[in-house]
């Protein structure tokens, strides 16, 4: 799998991400050492440091690489935080304890946030075998020199989006996706993901709405994904009973 990203636009929110990504693990590490010292060196808050050491070099590699492993470390990480808030919500004498614990909670919160954009982590209807319910748009991509492409648009959220093409386009891009009913928009590449030869690239797409005439495109674009997703999840719900 090849991911790249246009670091040069992104550089700033990388490193914030960086950041947030090191005081999160800063104050888990700080409530961890907190429970190895309340439970007085017992042999499981020594296991808990260890795994904490081991945990958070893994976490670290996989978001930096953007691994959709990303998701899954951090959804046990969640649970094991919020067991612990937990544990020590009605013990006051570990505020401190607590206090490490909801702060790590919350700076990992926002790093999650902000990497949930489909230019970082586009969510892929992978899942849906069947294609007839996979929730994405066909789309004709047009590049800087009016060359058209077949594509598909398979996530939209936050003013940015992932398009799905086998054209290969170079980051920085400056294309317009049209949609079948004649709704088009303006976009740039900011990253691109292939995950094996003869799969399409995705490209993960920030829209360009500046002025009226963009914003109505693009909530036109909004109004025909949306639509499309609720009729989509009707007639596969209808299929189910």
């Amino acid at each position: 799998m090849q991911i790249i990203l246009d670091k040069l636009k992104l550089k700033n929110e990388i490193d914030r991400l960086t950041i947030l990504h090191c005081i999160g693990n800063l104050f888990l590490g700080l409530a961890l050492f907190a429970d190895f010292i309340l439970d007085n060196f017992s042999f499981l808050s020594v296991i808990f440091l260890a795994g904490f050491v081991y945990f958070s070099f893994i976490i670290f590699q996989v978001k930096k690489k953007l691994y959709y492993s990303f998701w899954t470390f951090s959804f046990f990480l969640w649970i094991f935080i919020l067991s612990r808030i937990g544990h020590y919500t009605f013990q006051a004498e570990y505020d401190f304890a607590l206090t490490s614990y909801i702060l790590s909670l919350i700076f990992h919160g926002i790093e999650i946030y902000v990497l949930s954009s489909p230019i970082y982590y586009p969510f892929v209807s992978w899942w849906e075998y069947d294609f007839r319910y996979r929730n994405d748009l066909k789309v004709k991509i047009k590049n800087e020199e009016g060359k058209e492409f077949d594509g598909r648009l398979v996530d939209l959220r936050r003013g940015a989006g992932c398009l799905a093409s086998f054209e290969k386009f170079p980051i920085g891009s400056k294309l317009t996706a049209m949609t079948l009913d004649g709704v088009e928009v303006k976009c740039i590449i900011r990253s691109y993901r292939q995950y094996s030869l003869g799969r399409p690239y995705n490209y993960g797409v920030l829209f360009q709405v500046d002025g009226y005439e963009f914003l109505k495109s693009f909530n036109e674009l909004k109004n025909t994904w949306n639509y499309r997703k609720s009729v989509l999840r009707e007639k596969k719900l209808h299929r189910m009973k």
